[in-house]
């Protein structure tokens, strides 16, 4: 078997988030690791599937009684890749195949809709590449693995250089205005330590008779341009910036 990571999401039937935790077993009951909820949810695990063998996710709440779920069967052939955003300012990617041997893949890594990597792989053997991303801006790397046909099999989100956030303050002057008013706005921009820097930057007002209305869209300038929109519709509610 290939090791490998396995995500995870408990939800009920209406589609609300469950904290679970428990045991991952194989047919004879054995355990093989555990698995617990992430704080927003999702969870992941980490073990190495055997040929031929079953696995059952079985949670230890009361509420599940007697209760496990099948994991998806383990195939003879395939691929894995695994990707590891590193403090010390490397993206690390290992693509591990079997029973592949002779076919090609492609492995591509975009940022900001820009290619920053790209190479082709006989994922029969071990293979390996690091990216170095003390040059790269803040945002989302996308490192995708294609087949020979250029189909997308496997693909791994990594955010990177969240320190690098350029900072934006705004300084208003009055603090409160009136209608026919006029009201200044200082805007001051700064890198991430702290040197002022030029930039273009976009700036929305609105105004509310009753105030601030937290059910008016707020879509955050910042999120826009660091993540995949895709992406960022479908992370969790608390977790959105």
């Amino acid at each position: 078997g290939i090791k490998q990571r396995l995500a995870f999401n408990a939800v009920d039937a209406a589609g609300r988030r469950l904290n679970v935790s428990g045991q991952i077993i194989n047919l004879k009951g054995e355990k093989i690791t555990e698995f617990k909820s992430g704080p927003h949810g999702p969870g992941m695990i980490e073990f190495t599937p055997l040929p031929g063998e079953s696995y059952f996710a079985k949670p230890i709440e009361k509420e599940f009684g007697n209760l496990s779920w099948p994991l998806p069967p383990a195939d003879n052939n395939g691929v894995a890749l695994r990707v590891e955003n590193n403090k010390a300012g490397t993206l690390d990617m290992i693509v591990r195949g079997r029973n592949l041997a002779g076919k090609e893949y492609l492995l591509a890594v975009t940022m900001n809709n820009i290619l920053i990597f790209s190479k082709k792989i006989n994922p029969d053997t071990l293979f390996s590449a690091r990216i170095r991303t003390d040059e790269l801006p803040a945002g989302t790397a996308f490192v995708t693995l294609y087949d020979g046909d250029l189909n997308p099999v496997a693909e791994r989100l990594a955010f990177l250089n969240q320190h690098k956030k350029m900072k934006v303050h705004v300084e208003v002057k009055p603090e409160s205005a009136k209608s026919g008013g006029v009201t200044e706005l200082t805007v001051n921009t700064t890198d991430f330590s702290g040197e002022n820097v030029s930039s273009i930057v976009s700036i929305s007002v609105f105004d509310s008779i009753s105030g601030f209305y937290n059910g008016t869209p707020y879509p955050d300038i910042e999120t826009t341009f660091l993540y995949d929109r895709e992406f960022y519709k479908n992370l969790p509610h608390e977790i959105k910036c």
